[in-house]
C-alpha cells in the first residue's frame, strides 16, 4: 500500500467507531486532502482486493477492517465508550 492508500483506509477504520455510518468518497477526500477522482481510485484498488474495505450500492465505505457498520455477531466496545461492529 502507499502512503496514500494507509491515509484513506486509516481514515475510514478510525472515523467509522465514531460517525456509525457508512462514509462517503466525497467525505473521506474532503478530510485526507486529496482530490475525489484519486480517493475514488484508491477505494477501487483497496476493495478489489477484498482485504481492507467494501463500499455499499451508494459507493459509501461500509466495512474497513476490522470494523463495520453492517451488523455483525461481532460488537465491539471502544475505549471511548462508542460501539460498533467487527469483520
Amino acid at each position: 500500500m502507499t502512503p496514500e492508500h494507509q491515509l484513506v483506509r486509516d481514515f475510514v477504520v478510525r472515523e467509522m467507531p465514531r460517525l456509525n455510518m457508512p462514509i462517503p468518497p466525497e467525505s473521506i477526500a474532503s478530510a485526507v486532502g486529496l482530490p475525489f477522482e484519486r480517493v475514488g481510485a484508491i477505494l477501487d484498488e483497496l476493495e478489489r482486493g477484498m482485504t481492507f474495505l467494501f463500499r455499499n450500492p451508494a459507493g459509501a465505505v461500509t466495512w474497513a477492517y476490522p470494523v463495520t457498520v453492517d451488523t455483525t455477531p461481532h460488537q465491539v466496545t471502544f475505549s471511548s465508550g462508542e460501539k460498533l461492529y467487527a469483520a
